[in-house]
């Protein structure tokens, strides 16, 4: 189901990507890492159900290595737009865990 809503975010959000790919303001992702934060730190990994680009079989797949915690959910490649009420809590499930780790 595609809102009105849901298409207008849509269209803010590939279009402030395009901006930013064709200003090639990438500086912030030309730093080194040299160890990747899912080795040391807790992750999760939410799939979309729906997703069109990666098959939702496969995603599970590749996040295996990381040891990350796998949520499935309805929604599209883009579910921060078609489903931002799972990413909202997928996000303060994972704050919330943290947070309790540390005190």
């Amino acid at each position: 189901m595609t809102t009105p809503i849901v298409r207008y975010v849509r269209a803010a959000l590939l279009r402030s990507w395009q901006i930013l790919r064709f200003h090639g303001d990438w500086k912030a992702l030309q730093g080194a890492v040299n160890e990747p934060a899912w080795r040391s730190k807790p992750s999760s990994y939410l799939v979309a159900m729906d997703d069109k680009m990666i098959p939702p079989a496969a995603q599970p797949m590749m996040v295996s290595r990381a040891g990350s915690q796998v949520i499935e959910a309805p929604g599209s490649h883009a579910i921060y737009v078609s489903n931002p009420e799972v990413v909202a809590a997928v996000i303060k499930q994972a704050a919330e865990k943290v947070a309790g780790s540390t005190r």
